[in-house]
């Protein structure tokens, strides 16, 4: 579930309670898994302790990787997004990793493989 992606002009209409109603529903049917699921949830949305901040500076990773492939590919307003996420990145290694995104065009990692054998 990942109502915690909303966009932050669709927050300004939608209770932050709604958000864990959502994910309470969808993972009541899992039963003793659910709980899990929604226990790690919050540690993750909250970041509660080094595993939440750990995933969720993970999560922001992830968009700011596929915000970079548009960027190069053209699309100069996921510039935004990539720099957004440099800010709300709590980690050093991420923040390293992020750095790294900053000079690297998304596609050199599979232009190496060519030379493996």
């Amino acid at each position: 579930t990942r109502i915690g992606d909303i966009h932050k002009i669709a927050r300004r209409y939608i209770l932050e309670e709604h958000g864990k109603e959502a994910v309470a529903e969808q993972t009541a049917p899992l039963r003793a898994m659910g709980e899990s699921i929604r226990a790690l949830w919050t540690r993750v949305e909250e970041r509660s302790d080094a595993a939440g901040i750990i995933a969720k500076d993970a999560d922001y990773l992830d968009c700011a990787f596929t915000a970079k492939e548009y960027r190069d590919e053209g699309y100069e307003r996921a510039d935004d997004w990539i720099l957004n996420t440099g800010r709300a990145l709590r980690t050093e290694s991420a923040k390293r990793l992020w750095e790294v995104l900053q000079s690297t065009h998304s596609s050199d990692w599979w232009k190496e493989l060519k030379v493996l054998r």
